[in-house]
Order: structure tokens, then sequence, then C-alpha cells
């Protein structure tokens, strides 16, 4: 998706990844993960590039929880399958991406960082 801002030009590309239910919890640690496909190391990184993942959280009926995450801070989040192998080795059959809660501020609802890059 691009968003533009028309009064002064500039233009942004928004990735969108969508999980009906992203959101996961194991004992007293929580994360939320979307399939970025085995290609997620080879997609751009700059600074007009941006994520958009959202978790629909398994409901229609609730308001979805949607992580602004930029492409050159994407990289930290994203876990190799089979895990251990070298993204660069053509053995990897699917790439996820997890932020795990003590993340999750910082990306959550972060609408400001699309303000930011328009403006």
């Amino acid at each position: 998706m691009v968003a533009a801002n028309p009064d002064n030009g500039k233009s942004i590309t928004i990735d969108t990844k969508t999980m009906q239910k992203a959101f996961e919890r194991t004992g007293a640690e929580c994360w939320w993960k979307w399939r970025m496909g085995v290609k997620a190391y080879e997609k751009p990184i700059h600074a007009d590039y941006f994520y958009a993942l959202v978790d629909l959280k398994g409901d229609p009926t609730k308001t979805p929880d949607v992580f602004i995450v930029p492409s050159k801070e994407l990289e930290q989040f994203l876990e190799p399958h089979p895990k251990g192998v070298d993204p660069a080795s053509g053995k990897l059959t699917d790439v996820w991406c997890v932020i795990y809660s003590k993340d999750a501020p910082n990306y959550r609802d972060k609408w400001d960082t699309i303000r930011e890059a328009l403006a």
C-alpha cells in the first residue's frame, strides 16, 4: 500500500501482514507472531518503507491491534525456520516476525510513526 501527503508530496510504502490470532502466551511470557515468508530477508530497508502487522484477535467485533514497524527495525524480530538456519543458506522453510511483550509498547498503535514519515 502507498500512503501520501498531498500537501508536501511525500509518500511511503506500507507492507501489511495480518493474522487471525497473532497473540500467544506461555506462562508469564507473551508475544505476537506473523508469518512473513522466506523472502522476508530480501524486502527493502529504507526510511520510507514500513510494516503494519495486524492482529485480528480472532473476533471481528474487537478492534485489531496494529503494530507499526519501520523496515530498518524489522530484522531484529525475524525468526527463521527451521531455527538456527542461516537465512542466506537457501534452506529456510519459513520466516516469522515475533514481537515480545517487552517491545510491544514501542510499536503497537504507533500511528505517529506514519504521520511523522509523511510530514
